[in-house]
C-alpha cells in the first residue's frame, strides 16, 4: 500500500507540474503575442538617405504597413567621426535638416530634406520619429534600430510650435520612372 500511495503522489505532483509549465507557456506566449502586436506596424516603417550631397537633400520612407503613421519627424542627423547613432547620448550637430510630416500613409514615397550639402569629414544618417496608428510614439535611427520613446517625436525633439506640416507626395518610383521616360525618349530622338 505504500508503493501505491507512493505512486500516487507522484502522479499528483507530476500533474501539477505539467499544469504549472503549462500556465507558465501560455503566459509567455500571450506575453510575446502583445509584444509583436505591438511593433507589427512599428517594425514596417523605414527611411533612408538616397543623396545626402544635393540640395535639398533626398531621402526615401517606406511604409509597407497597411495603415498610415503620423506626425512623422524627418530628420537628416550630421555625425563626426565614429560616433555611433544608435547611443542615445551621442553628442550630434544641431538638427536643423528636418521635415515634417502629418501623415506617411502606405507606400514608399521621395521626400526633400533642407540640407547644405556634403561636409567633409560628416557622414549623415536619416532618423524617422513617428506615432503609429495606435497612438504609440517610435523613433528609427540611422543605423535602423527601432525603438519605442515615451512622448510624441515632436516633444521628443522639443520643436517648437507652430510646425510647417508637409505632405509626401512623390512616390518613390516617380524619379526612376521620369529618369527611364527622358532616357527613353533621347533614344528615340
Amino acid at each position: 500500500m505504500n508503493l501505491t500511495k507512493i505512486f500516487g503522489d507522484f502522479a499528483t505532483i507530476g500533474a501539477w507540474g505539467t499544469a504549472v509549465v503549462g500556465l507558465l507557456q501560455i503566459r509567455n506566449e500571450r506575453h510575446l503575442r502583445r509584444a509583436n502586436d505591438r511593433l507589427r506596424q512599428a517594425s514596417k516603417i523605414s527611411g533612408w538617405l538616397i543623396d545626402a550631397s544635393s540640395v535639398p537633400a533626398v531621402a526615401s520612407l517606406n511604409n509597407a504597413s497597411d495603415t498610415p503613421v503620423f506626425a512623422a519627424v524627418v530628420s537628416m542627423i550630421a555625425l563626426q567621426g565614429k560616433v555611433p547613432s544608435s547611443c542615445p547620448e551621442a553628442v550630434v550637430s544641431p538638427r536643423p535638416f528636418r521635415t515634417y510630416l502629418s501623415v506617411l500613409p502606405p507606400g514608399c514615397f521621395q521626400v526633400n530634406l533642407p540640407s547644405s550639402g556634403r561636409a567633409p569629414g560628416i557622414q549623415f544618417e536619416l532618423e524617422l520619429g513617428f506615432t503609429d496608428a495606435a497612438g504609440r510614439f517610435w523613433i528609427r535611427r540611422g543605423n535602423g534600430a527601432l525603438g519605442e520613446i515615451p512622448t510624441s517625436p515632436i516633444a521628443y525633439y522639443r520643436i517648437p510650435h507652430p510646425i510647417d506640416w508637409d505632405y509626401p507626395d512623390t512616390p518613390c518610383w516617380s524619379s526612376a520612372l521620369a529618369d527611364t521616360e527622358t532616357t527613353a525618349a533621347s533614344h528615340a530622338g
